[in-house]
């Protein structure tokens, strides 16, 4: 699922139409149409994190390298922190299985080069 269908996703379960999104993060209708189509060159730091806290999609989801995505500007690292945590507040239910994957899998990423 490329992160224009994640958008039209969450948008659909939040029962907002394309034009509520967009008055709410301030742009037309037919600028949420052109990101869940995944057509948008460059949605700019605010409208990626208005949509971020809209729609409940981490940050890192509108960051992930792939053709299918837009590009976006990179993250601060301010607001790298504040997804992070954001991220571990849940994981407080996570098995010990889940979490020794979760363990793994970041110091795989963090060990890539």
């Amino acid at each position: 699922m490329n992160i224009g269908q994640r958008i039209k996703l969450q948008r659909k379960l939040k029962k907002m139409t394309q034009e509520q999104l967009g008055n709410a993060i301030g742009v037309s209708k037919m600028t949420i149409s052109k990101y869940e189509r995944n057509i948008v060159d460059n949605m700019g730091r605010e409208k990626v994190m208005a949509l971020s806290k809209l729609l409940d999609i981490p940050i890192v989801e509108f960051l992930e390298s792939s053709d299918e995505q837009p590009n976006v500007e990179k993250v601060t690292p301010k607001e790298f922190v504040h997804e992070v945590k954001k991220l571990l507040g849940k994981t407080t239910n996570l098995t010990e299985q889940q979490k020794q994957h979760l363990l793994h899998t970041l110091e795989f990423i963090c060990n890539e080069e």
